[in-house]
């Protein structure tokens, strides 16, 4: 009779709101609480072995009353231990309790954190995760967060909006995230937001540092889910890596390079798994907090880079990702601890920026944030540039504002844009703050060959730093020079360059192994230096040939290999 006796007590539930001071004990029989009802509990909710809640209608963990034996959901039943279409909410204001869920086949339908006790100025009380908890509908953090620790919290309602928190309410407590792992359903053509992040309270760390996953043009067959986590590491690893001189930089000085030196400091990485491996196409961003560019003040670029496949972990050499992580001009300026658009191709006025992008990836595995290195040159560089005088050789010229103890500039060349070396001295002034001109001549050059130059600056006591890169080349009449693929191998997207004197029409196809033609894609070539773009992220793995025609009488044949 006890458990039919407690169901109807709970019948009544749509007229009365009901206060459990201590707990609330369902001891194996079936409770429902209906449509516009109110449960409210100052202590623990325990659901026993073959017990069930039906909640239609709100059921609230109320902290404020400071119970000192903490506010506590217990699941510990085989059967679904919570269904219907209700809520269930954390909540306090102003008194500190300690929160937490765990037990077996733990679920909730809708599930808000509204959770707050600040001490200056920062939100000081959380809810423990120590067990898998599903939420098929929505979770809503508006003040607090969750911390899973080895566990997951699983929102299998691929709804964009599943999972929300309260920017209205978000201010200087930096509390509305989980700190852990969240694990989110998904679908093709829609963004996701997850809002993770790590400890805000531990020495170094930034909080709150949420990813999204935009433009899912690709999913996978099957349960399709994708789990986020970030990782605090106060050392991530490092890069040393120019980029390419297609990218355009700022100040606008055309064809600089996309200068990386390092992984940002004090931070740490995403770690992004999914059900299946493969078969994903999407674009991914982050947005930095302030401490982190704060930390990182003297960063000029930034760039998000993708491990190749599992985890990066702490101390891992990034080197090598840098082509592997969307397209390589899509790092950001750093100005004035601002983000700012850094591909002037697309965005020409340098426009302000709230993310750090990567598009066209195929993978998921750990992500971080590189940066350009602290420049902080004892002189004020106001231009730096390359020129080619009358196709005969290639003058590198530069002008300073101001200098300090300036011994001079070492004029370092590369062929590459990664492996330099010294080819000229500059003295410099000393001390100056007049703007002066300097200029070094290359003689020792080839026609229709890119050729990359930066400056050493160094000072009287042998300190010295390294300045951005710039390239250029004289040529010839009746030039035309086809590059292999960039990079080869290729996970998806890889290009190739031309360097022609005139102007031409170009068709590219590509063939499988077995002469079956798959891909054909025209251009126009200009005189200079071209770059022809191509997206092999719909190929399968293996080898392919590129037959290219010039005019229709000049034919090049490449091979690219695919591996993802």
């Amino acid at each position: 009779m006890r458990n039919i006796y407690t169901l109807l007590i709970f019948s009544f539930l749509s007229v009365f709101s009901l206060s459990a001071q201590n707990e609330f004990v369902n001891n194996g029989g079936e409770v429902t609480i209906e449509n516009g009802a109110e449960l409210y509990v100052h202590g623990e909710v325990k659901l026993n072995a073959n017990s069930k809640l039906v909640n239609n209608g709100f059921i609230q963990m109320d902290g404020s009353t400071g119970n000192t034996n903490g506010i506590n959901w217990i699941s510990n039943t085989s059967l679904d231990s919570l269904i219907g279409t209700g809520k269930v909410r954390f909540y306090e204001s102003g008194v500190e309790a300690t929160y937490s869920i765990s037990g077996t086949g733990v679920k909730f339908y809708n599930l808000e954190i509204d959770i707050e006790f600040l001490q200056g100025g920062e939100n000081r009380v959380w809810v423990d995760v120590d067990s898998d908890v599903e939420i098929t509908n929505q979770l809503e953090l508006n003040n607090g967060k969750l911390i899973t620790g080895a566990n997951e919290v699983f929102v299998t309602n691929d709804n964009p909006t599943a999972a929300v928190i309260s920017v209205n309410n978000f201010g200087d407590n930096f509390s509305n995230y989980v700190q852990g792992k969240l694990k989110r359903a998904v679908k093709t053509n829609d963004d996701y937001l997850f809002p993770v992040g790590s400890d805000r309270f531990a020495s170094g760390n930034t909080g709150y540092n949420p990813v999204e996953i935009e433009n899912l043009t690709t999913v996978p067959g099957g349960a399709n889910a994708i789990v986020a986590e970030f990782i605090p590491e106060p050392n991530i690893g490092g890069v040393s890596w120019m980029g390419s001189a297609d990218c355009t930089p700022h100040g606008g000085i055309v064809d600089q390079h996309f200068d990386i030196n390092d992984m940002v400091d004090n931070f740490g990485y995403w770690n992004l798994t999914a059900d299946n491996s493969t078969g994903w196409s999407y674009d991914i961003s982050t947005t930095p907090s302030d401490e982190l560019l704060n930390q990182n003040a003297g960063a000029t670029y930034m760039k998000l880079l993708k491990a190749p496949g599992g985890s990066a972990g702490s101390a891992y050499n990034w080197s090598s990702d840098v082509l592997n992580s969307g397209i390589l001009c899509e790092g950001v300026n750093v100005i004035s601890g601002a983000l700012h658009t850094f591909n002037a191709s697309s965005n020409p006025t340098n426009t302000p920026t709230d993310v750090i992008p990567a598009t066209g990836l195929t993978t998921f595995s750990d992500f971080g944030i590189a940066k350009s290195g602290t420049f902080g040159l004892p002189i004020e560089l106001v231009s730096l540039k390359a020129t080619p005088v009358d196709n005969e050789y290639i003058r590198v010229d530069w002008v300073t504002a101001t200098e300090i103890n300036n011994a001079g500039f070492e004029v370092h060349r590369s062929t590459d844009g990664v492996n330099f070396r010294e080819i000229g001295w500059v003295d410099g002034a000393g001390n100056s703050t007049d703007e002066l001109e300097y200029a070094f001549d290359d003689h020792d050059v080839e026609p229709n060959k890119t050729y990359y130059y930066r400056l050493k600056q160094i000072d009287y006591d042998g300190a010295f730093e390294l300045t951005y890169i710039v390239n250029a080349k004289i040529t010839k009449e009746g030039v035309l020079t086809v590059g292999n693929f960039i990079p080869n191998p290729s996970n998806g997207n890889s290009y190739i360059n031309v360097n022609s004197s005139e102007v031409h029409k170009i068709r590219v196809q590509i063939f499988t192994t077995l002469g079956q033609i798959i891909n054909v894609k025209d251009f126009e070539i200009n005189p200079g230096l071209n770059r022809m773009d191509f997206d092999f992220s719909m190929l399968a793995d293996g080898t392919y040939h590129a037959v290219i025609m010039v005019d229709e009488n000049e034919v090049h044949n490449k091979k690219i290999v695919i591996t993802k």
